[in-house]
């Protein structure tokens, strides 16, 4: 009862299977919050194991690969969804609006994998132009983040009430968690990081770069979610988040942007590689 839909995706749902082909199986599990939907979210389900034997059972075989949607990166649920043959569909609503999501985030996705591309391949340390990007950045993020004490007032029965103070503090936090997405891709990408697959991956990987406080990534990248909640939940389940959000996310984006100013845009460090090269070039003369 807890699988809303499920759908046979893949080689043996575009019939090009052979003997040795896994089977891939999607499913989508209804969320704890109801009437919600779940994108690229991080939690475990309680029956994902049993589901997977009994997969196992019925097909004979352990090459099963059991896909969550819910938890899934937004590119893989949407072509699950879009190329796959379902199995079963309990809620068309459900259905409509994942379908939909997914899809968007996946086409958002593709182009910040574009950007990260882009600056990947541009050098093998930080251009002058991705230094000009992440100061722009920066320098956002940190005006966002003043506009923080005006938002600490805010009740649960103002947000619910009076639209306009919705709209502006779900609009505040969409920039602050896009601002250190994006601080994250360059960083990421000039380190010659792979390409993560999600925005939640992307904040994740900043804590295994040298010189970023240890799990200031980790909780960042739980924040990522509040982008589809604050689309798809209702208001009292945005509100959980939200409040939490704006008692407890100022510190960490503050360690952001000072691990980014230290160790990527540091005058010193920059002066010092100059004068380093100074000596280099001396000595082939």
């Amino acid at each position: 009862k807890d699988v809303l839909m499920a759908f046979i995706f893949g080689s043996r749902a575009k019939k090009r299977s052979t003997q040795i082909s896994d089977w891939d199986i999607a499913a989508y599990f209804e969320s704890p919050y109801a009437g919600g939907i779940e994108i690229e979210n991080n939690r475990d389900y309680p029956c994902e194991s049993e589901i997977w034997g009994d997969l196992v059972k019925i097909l004979g075989t352990d090459n099963v690969d059991f896909i969550i949607l819910n938890r899934a990166p937004a590119s893989i649920a949407a072509a699950a969804i879009a190329q796959g043959l379902p199995l079963v569909i309990k809620d068309r609503k459900i259905y409509l609006e994942f379908m939909l999501a997914a899809t968007m985030e996946a086409e958002d996705y593709r182009k910040t994998a574009k950007e990260y591309a882009q600056v990947y391949w541009r050098s093998r340390s930080l251009s002058e132009e991705d230094k000009h990007i992440l100061n722009q950045r920066l320098i956002f993020l940190d005006s966002e983040l003043s506009d923080t004490d005006k938002f600490k007032p805010l009740t649960r029965l103002e947000y619910e009430q009076d639209h306009m103070k919705r709209r502006q503090v779900e609009r505040w936090i969409e920039n602050l968690i896009n601002a250190a997405i994006d601080i994250s891709k360059t960083i990421l990408a000039s380190q010659k990081r792979p390409i993560p697959s999600t925005y939640r991956e992307i904040l994740k990987g900043i804590d295994a770069i040298v010189g970023f406080p240890e799990g200031a990534g980790e909780q960042l990248a739980k924040w990522t979610e509040l982008r589809n909640i604050l689309a798809h939940e209702y208001l009292d389940i945005r509100w959980k988040r939200i409040d939490d959000f704006i008692k407890r996310s100022e510190p960490y984006f503050r360690k952001l942007i000072e691990a980014v100013k230290s160790n990527f845009l540091s005058e010193k460090k920059i002066g010092g590689k100059r004068k380093m090269r100074a000596v280099f070039n001396l000595q082939r003369r």
